[in-house]
């Protein structure tokens, strides 16, 4: 696991400061995931999907501001969530 963390700084993936936080205990993949049902209007901008990955690092509002924010930048999704992962990781 340790040379996974280091080849992805290696590569740029993730900073030191990033791998400094990681301690793994246990299982990497939660088995229960958080489920919520609702409808969704036809003002929804977006929906936004995430591991506990990103919600350890960005609590909801945040993320969904940083993604607004981005999205009104250039209007381009896949950019949006490239930034959105590195955000998290950095």
């Amino acid at each position: 696991m340790e040379r996974m963390l280091e080849k992805g700084v290696e590569e740029g993936r993730w900073s030191q400061k990033f791998i400094s936080r990681i301690q793994f205990n246990g299982d990497l993949v939660a088995a229960y995931p958080d489920i919520f049902q609702l409808a969704l209007g036809s003002d929804a901008e977006f929906l936004l999907l995430a591991s506990d990955g990103l919600w350890d690092y960005m609590n909801s509002l945040d993320a969904v501001a940083f993604v607004r924010n981005q999205l009104r930048q250039h209007g381009d999704v896949q950019i949006a969530c490239e930034a959105l992962a590195q955000a998290a990781l950095v």
